[in-house]
C-alpha cells in the first residue's frame, strides 16, 4: 500500500506542479524535473537532456516515496491522525513543505530564488491537497490489487 499511495500521491504532486509551473510561465513544464536534477548536479542540469529529465523524477518519486513511508508509520502510532484525516492532512503537507523549504533544498545544490510569499503558498496548498490529505485518507484503507 505504501508503494502504490507514494506512486499516486507523487504523481498527484508532480502534476499539479507542471500545471502550475505552465500556468505561471507558459514554459515547458518538463523544466520542473531539470530543477529537480538540479538539487544533485547543480547548474549543469539546466543544459542536460533527457537522462537528467529521468534523474530528476526519480529523485521527485524517491521524495514522495519517503515522505509517504513516514506518514504510514506515523499513521499507525500517532492517533490524531485516523481521527482527524483532514487536519492531519493539512499539517503534514505543512511539514513536508517546511521540511523541503527549510532542510533539502537549502543543503542541496538547488539555485538559490528569493522567496515569493505568494509561490510559496502555493507550493504549500499543492502539497496539502495533491500529498497531505490523500495521504491521510490512503493511510487507513487496506490495498488489494484484485479489487
Amino acid at each position: 500500500m505504501v508503494l502504490y499511495a507514494g506512486l499516486l500521491v507523487g504523481t498527484f504532486d508532480i502534476l499539479a506542479a507542471f500545471t502550475s509551473f505552465f500556468i505561471s510561465t507558459e514554459n515547458n513544464p518538463l523544466l520542473i524535473l531539470k530543477a529537480i536534477a538540479s538539487g544533485v548536479l547543480g547548474r549543469a542540469a539546466f543544459s542536460g537532456a533527457g537522462g537528467t529529465m529521468l534523474l530528476g523524477l526519480s529523485l521527485h518519486f524517491f521524495i514522495a516515496l519517503t515522505f509517504t513511508a513516514l506518514f504510514f508509520r506515523l499513521y499507525r502510532r500517532v492517533g490524531f491522525i485516523s481521527r482527524n484525516k483532514v487536519a492531519a492532512g493539512v499539517l503534514y503537507g505543512l511539514l513536508i513543505w517546511a521540511v523541503m523549504n527549510l532542510l533539502v533544498l537549502p543543503l542541496s545544490q538547488v539555485p538559490v530564488r528569493p522567496f515569493q510569499p505568494f509561490h510559496a503558498l502555493r507550493e504549500a496548498l499543492i502539497l496539502v491537497f495533491m500529498i497531505g490529505v490523500p495521504l491521510a485518507f490512503l493511510a487507513g484503507r487496506p490495498f488489494d490489487l484484485k479489487s
